[in-house]
């Protein structure tokens, strides 16, 4: 054989192999399994007219979208977001909000889920009421309030993964309603979550000791307890309008199928010195399993 031949021959292989080796192993594969998705959940205390001095949304409003700004969730799993709230989000961050308001389609809360399309596509969505009858408006068990779970199934298109999320915000007053709802959203998270990864986010207004967290922990990890590193910030979630403390903790980040690589509630405050809301949020930063 020539050595021009020889030359030509081990070029042609030399070029098949780095083919080959992009296609199944290459830097964006690398890349793809590594990427993290953070999610946030925040209740955001509902615009309505009798808030306290200094919680109308029309006061909070730029304020919240600079603490979006500033920790930037992939994710932001809002509660009690009334129509104008997500509206104005939405414009703000450049995202997209899924999900229904409890008294369809626009009146009451939506418990939404909001993200950027240029990271995630959505493959299907819905929701269901907390009651015996979820599957139409009701209120259930002992509750007072009408109260809803949004999902989302949807693929993020840096690691081609489909993820489930469930978005939720139980009774304050009802215990029986609060055990039965999350009965009722661990069944719901069997049937639609089908095996993929799975993500419930909510203010639960139930603390650590008590049956709706117990029901919900025996089957699901508690962000703020498994992380790869310590937790960061303050435990108590609900923040007291007369004093502007820290009280009890009730929002929880449970997870399948996901490890936490950080988590953190955010304590920051407005210059005002008060907190954003009513509640302070959490994000965990995840990778799938």
């Amino acid at each position: 054989m020539s050595a021009f031949l020889k030359t030509f021959t081990i070029a042609i292989i030399i070029v098949s192999i780095s083919f080959t080796t992009k296609k199944s192993i290459g830097p964006e594969y690398s890349l793809v399994v590594k990427k993290s998705v953070k999610i946030m959940s925040f209740n955001l205390c509902n615009d309505y007219p009798g808030a306290p001095e200094g919680y109308l949304w029309s006061e909070r409003r730029e304020d919240v979208v600079k603490l979006l700004q500033k920790h930037q969730p992939d994710i932001l799993c809002a509660q009690e977001d009334l129509v104008q709230q997500g509206d104005y989000m939405t414009q703000a961050m450049g995202w997209t909000r899924t999900g229904m308001a409890f008294n369809p389609p626009s009146k009451g809360a939506f418990n939404g889920v909001y993200f950027n399309e240029d990271r995630f596509s959505k493959i299907q969505s819905g929701m269901f009421w907390l009651s015996e009858t979820p599957e139409k408006y009701s209120k259930g068990w002992d509750a007072q309030a009408v109260r809803t779970c949004n999902w989302v199934i949807m693929k993020d298109k840096h690691s081609r993964e489909e993820i489930v999320i469930f978005n939720t915000h139980l009774d304050h007053l009802g215990n029986n309603a609060r055990i039965q709802s999350a009965r009722l959203i661990l069944e719901k998270i069997q049937e639609i979550g089908q095996g993929r990864p799975t993500i419930l986010t909510g203010d639960f207004n139930s603390p650590r000791n008590s049956s709706p967290y117990q029901i919900f922990a025996e089957v699901m990890g508690d962000s703020r307890l498994i992380g790869e590193t310590s937790p960061i910030g303050p435990i108590p979630t609900i923040v007291s309008t007369g004093t502007g403390s820290l009280t009890s903790e009730a929002d929880y980040i449970f997870l399948k199928g996901f490890n936490v690589s950080k988590y953190q509630a955010i304590d920051d405050k407005r210059e005002n010195g008060r907190y954003f809301s009513d509640h302070i949020p959490i994000m965990a930063t995840l990778t799938l399993n």
